[in-house]
C-alpha cells in the first residue's frame, strides 16, 4: 500500500506492517493492528514515512489479523563474520528470537564452495528441521 485509499475494501481486523529491509519492525512501532477504517487510517499515517533503523517506510503491507497459537522461527541470513549464509530454526518463537537460549536455536552455515551441499547429511538435517517447523505450523492452523 502506498496511500490511505488502498485501505478501503479490506476486511477488519487486520495488521499493518512497515515494509523495510531490516528486522525489528514490531519493536520500532512499524507493525500495528487496525480494528476499523478510522483506526487503520490513523495507524497507516503513523507507520508511513517513519524511520526504522535508517530506513524510511515507503510501503505498508496489510494482512488478516489471526490469533497466534505458537510462534516459530525460520530465517536464512548472511553471517557477515563467517561470510556465508546461515540458516536458523527454532520452535521457541520469532519476534524475540534474540532472547531464546542458543541451545533452542538450530544453526547451520551453508558453505558456498560446496556444490554438493544439498546431497550431504547436513542438508538432510536442515531439511528435517524445516519440515518439523512446517508440521508445527500446520498443526496450529
Amino acid at each position: 500500500m502506498n496511500s490511505e485509499k488502498d485501505l478501503s475494501g479490506l476486511k477488519f481486523p487486520f495488521v499493518l506492517k512497515a515494509q523495510v529491509p531490516i528486522g525489528g519492525r514490531g519493536k520500532a512501532g512499524g507493525i500495528k493492528s487496525a480494528e476499523n477504517l478510522n483506526d487503520a487510517k490513523e495507524k497507516f499515517s503513523q507507520i508511513m514515512g517513519m524511520d526504522i533503523k535508517g530506513f524510511t517506510v515507503k510501503k505498508v503491507y496489510a494482512e488478516e489479523k489471526v490469533e497466534i497459537k505458537k510462534e516459530l522461527y525460520l530465517s536464512i541470513t548472511l553471517d557477515r563474520t563467517k561470510r556465508m549464509p546461515l540458516i536458523m530454526i527454532s520452535g521457541e518463537g520469532g519476534m524475540d528470537i534474540e532472547s531464546v537460549p542458543d541451545d533452542k536455536i538450530f544453526k547451520e552455515w551453508v558453505k558456498k564452495d560446496s556444490p554438493r551441499w544439498r546431497s550431504s547429511p547436513r542438508w538432510s538435517k536442515v531439511s528435517g528441521r524445516i519440515l518439523y517447523i512446517a508440521d508445527q505450523w500446520i498443526a496450529v492452523q
